[in-house]
């Protein structure tokens, strides 16, 4: 089982919805909706969800590599098993390991989804604590004694496990971002002092900057989609040297670009009926992170 792309003016017809039913429906945006109708075929086209702020690189890659299409959708890592498990997606970003348990992303993908899928290794980053102008932190051990003020992330992302490991119990933050970028952007302006993000996205915004951890990510997908041309396209891509030596390129040193590599999480189940499995998650009115709290 994996998943199907439907023109959205196909699926909408079939169930009776309005483009904004849904969006509402799926937990994907209005302007996500919209963005599938473009001149690319559902048969040339891959839905990716990940939080990787370069993922724009690896759509312009793959655009370029034959007539393909990578729909990036901005969740967070939980966020994208969820959607890969129902089968709405093709491929998830994940960067979900622990202080722990190192390079786990295997693990979170048993421990979500079961067996039946694969992780693609992209690259590793540097994960760390952007502070903003003005502010200073000689260690991160002061810093987490300090009285600065924080910005968190949701519940389920690669950030807001990081965050919470360095908070050892304590409450975390209730002014929350929808990702990297938007974090690192509350920082830049004055919203809050410090908060978790990837070293390339504060590097972006000109923000101090305290490396915590480097981070494996990888995209993971279903075994069984392996063969599928759009797929064997992607790997292709993710594998030539063009895509390897954008990455080294990025600002800061935080990409540090390494062979793919391969790992199955389990052997592959038996396969279900795709239709079935997306209009019970369509049902089920999936959550989407709203927008940024400025609760206190």
């Amino acid at each position: 089982m994996y998943a199907t792309v439907y023109s959205v003016e196909t699926f909408t017809r079939s169930h009776g919805w309005s483009q904004d039913e849904l969006a509402g429906k799926t937990g994907i945006s209005r302007t996500e909706v919209s963005a599938i109708e473009t001149e690319r075929s559902p048969e040339q086209t891959l839905v990716m969800v990940s939080c990787d702020p370069a993922a724009g690189l690896l759509a312009t890659e793959l655009a370029r590599a034959g007539h393909w299409r990578l729909l990036v959708l901005p969740r967070s890592s939980t966020q994208a098993l969820d959607l890969l498990g129902a089968g709405l997606v093709y491929l998830a970003g994940v960067h979900l390991s622990k202080a722990s348990r190192k390079n786990d992303n295997a693990g979170a993908v048993r421990e979500k989804l079961g067996a039946g899928f694969s992780l693609l290794q992209l690259t590793r980053w540097t994960e760390g604590i952007a502070i903003g102008p003005g502010q200073r932190a000689e260690s991160i051990q002061r810093l987490m004694r300090s009285k600065m003020r924080w910005v968190g992330r949701e519940p389920g992302s690669g950030a807001r496990q990081c965050l919470d490991e360095l908070l050892e119990g304590r409450a975390p933050p209730k002014r929350l971002a929808r990702d990297h970028r938007r974090g690192a952007e509350a920082i830049r302006s004055g919203w809050a002092d410090v908060g978790v993000c990837l070293q390339l996205v504060s590097e972006e915004a000109g923000l101090e900057f305290l490396s915590v951890r480097e981070e494996t990510y990888d995209v993971c997908y279903r075994t069984d989609f392996e063969s599928d041309p759009r797929m064997r396209a992607f790997l292709d891509v993710v594998r030539s040297r063009a895509y390897r030596q954008m990455l080294s390129e990025l600002p800061g040193d935080n990409f540090v670009v390494w062979t793919s590599v391969h790992t199955k999480c389990g052997d592959v189940s038996a396969e279900a009926d795709t239709a079935a499995g997306f209009r019970s998650l369509l049902s089920s009115n999936l959550s989407t992170p709203g927008p940024t709290s400025r609760g206190r």
